[in-house]
């Protein structure tokens, strides 16, 4: 009974320690021209942590130090950035990986006669 309270209180402990530690990143996505992108995605790596820029190309989310927010939008190259002392982050991203061509198919459409 004593060691199960032991491993409670050190979990507890310990959970307690990872949650001080997270702080609130905030940041700015800009493309390669210096125009800002609204709908980037920001991710911290190997988590399920997650948000997208708003119009202004702003974002918010939560880390701690040492993570690595992996920024992508859609004909531009994934920018890593590892977090440190800062908590305000400007990226940009450059052009790449653009896309040559688009199909549209179009399936299940019924019309009458």
């Amino acid at each position: 009974m004593k060691l199960k309270h032991v491993l409670l209180s050190f979990l507890y402990f310990f959970s307690v320690q990872l949650i001080a530690q997270q702080k609130t990143i905030t940041g700015v996505v800009f493309d390669d021209q210096g125009i800002s992108l609204p709908g980037a995605t920001v991710l911290v790596e190997n988590s399920n942590r997650g948000v997208t820029t708003d119009f202004d190309g702003n974002f918010s989310i939560e880390a701690s130090n040492g993570e690595v927010l992996v920024i992508s939008f859609i004909g531009y190259k994934n920018q890593s950035v590892t977090i440190g002392d800062s908590d305000n982050y400007s990226v940009n991203l450059q052009s790449g990986n653009e896309l040559d061509e688009v199909i549209v198919t179009s399936l299940g459409i019924k019309r009458e006669s």
